[in-house]
């Protein structure tokens, strides 16, 4: 089994100590708390929690859509559930 020269093996064992040493300081980093939001993302947010919140709801889509030819126009209509 090949050994690993000795100027390699004090870094390599330097490189360890240094890095189990900056641990602790790490484990006591509090967590960076939530940015603030804007107004309209904290409106989102509180309609997510509601939606999140209901056994079940429903949405309904009305949408409308026109062609128009040259001698005349058609319109479409169409209820999504």
């Amino acid at each position: 089994m090949p050994t690993i020269p000795r100027p390699r093996w004090r870094a390599l064992a330097l490189g360890v100590i240094v890095a189990l040493a900056g641990l602790p300081a790490l484990a006591q980093t509090p967590a960076p708390s939530a940015p603030a939001l804007e107004p309209e993302a904290a409106a989102l947010d509180r309609m997510g929690a509601f939606l999140r919140s209901l056994e079940r709801f429903e949405v309904t889509s009305e949408a409308t859509s026109e062609r128009a030819f040259t001698d005349r126009k058609l319109t479409f209509g169409q209820v999504t559930t």
